[in-house]
């Protein structure tokens, strides 16, 4: 034995490097089966991972075909089914969508068109008693209040014009206009409510020329001025006071009242559609003016005490040489 024990070890030797060498070989082989193998189990789980990545509501999601009656199978039919419920919802939620856009639509233009109708039947009554007492300067207010009701009139023509073509309020047609003159033509629509003082301060040396859409620029004071109107409490003679301001680039309008104000709780929510301190309307006014203001370049904000009143000031840009 010890005589041949240098020969021993080299065929235990040999032996152990045989041994070594089929289990490295049947470690690799197994690697690469389980790896083989893994994929071909990942495969599915990773389409499934690809196809919810690009899953959009506003799209329809594809379905993944696979046929084979595994727990695989059960997981890619649930997906499957899934995907036609999302297809199902999102069909109902884009005509939920629809049918609420009209419903909107349908409140602004009634807000719109409902606007300047009070003020319009007193415009009108304040005519007949004029011409009832026989009054003396009866031919300067019909003609006065004549022009306010057709300019008013034809804004609404215009409104029920552009939705009956185009579903859609009208686009803004800027031209350059007078401001002084839109706010006393939209005095003159409400001077004749009772019970309530108006007083206009135009403390500008020009006409105050800026470049908006006549229209829409007509229907914010119309709103703020009605808002101011409705804010008075009954028991208190309202005073509305309107003041005109220059600044080195634009123009500032307050316009102020004595009504009841604003609470705190309600202040961060004035300018929301739908929301309104009134217990009737449909809360639609201070949205839209504020929208009208922004598509012609213009800001608003508001200051207000309760039970003092409330003060929105507006301003808007000058006409500057390049827009003549």
């Amino acid at each position: 034995y010890f005589a041949r024990q240098n020969e021993f070890t080299e065929e235990i030797s040999n032996f152990v490097i045989a041994f070594s060498n089929i289990f490295l070989a049947l470690i690799l082989f197994a690697v690469v089966v389980g790896i083989f193998i893994s994929r071909q189990l990942t495969r599915p789980l990773a389409t499934i991972q690809d196809k919810i990545k690009a899953m959009d509501i506003k799209k329809k999601a594809e379905k993944i075909v696979y046929t084979r009656n595994d727990e695989l199978g059960g997981l890619i039919r649930e997906y499957n089914r899934k995907v036609d419920e999302l297809s199902e919802s999102a069909n109902k939620l884009a005509q939920s969508e629809r049918e609420m856009a009209w419903r909107e639509m349908a409140k602004q233009i009634a807000h719109e068109i409902k606007n300047p109708l009070t003020p319009m039947k007193l415009s009108v009554q304040y005519l007949e008693r004029a011409y009832d007492l026989k009054d003396e300067n009866w031919e300067t207010t019909y003609r006065k209040v004549s022009k306010t009701l057709i300019e008013q009139i034809d804004i609404l023509s215009g409104i029920a014009s552009e939705f009956s073509n185009f579903a859609k309020m009208p686009a803004s047609k800027k031209e350059i206009i007078s401001l002084t003159d839109i706010i006393q033509t939209s005095v003159q629509l409400f001077e004749n409510a009772e019970d309530v003082d108006f007083d206009v301060n135009i403390e500008i040396k020009s006409n105050g020329m800026i470049n908006a859409d006549k229209e829409q620029m007509l229907r914010v004071f119309n709103n703020l001025i009605k808002n101011s109107v409705q804010a008075i409490p009954d028991d208190r003679r309202g005073k509305i006071k309107i003041t005109i301001i220059e600044l080195d680039k634009s123009y500032i309008v307050k316009v102020e009242d004595n009504g009841s104000g604003i609470p705190e709780n309600m202040i961060s929510k004035i300018f929301q559609p739908n929301f309104t301190t009134k217990s009737a309307g449909m809360g639609l006014g201070l949205s839209m003016v504020k929208s009208m203001l922004i598509s012609n370049n213009a800001t608003i904000h508001f200051n207000t005490e309760v039970g003092v009143g409330t003060e929105f000031v507006i301003e808007i840009p000058m006409l500057n040489e390049e827009e003549m």
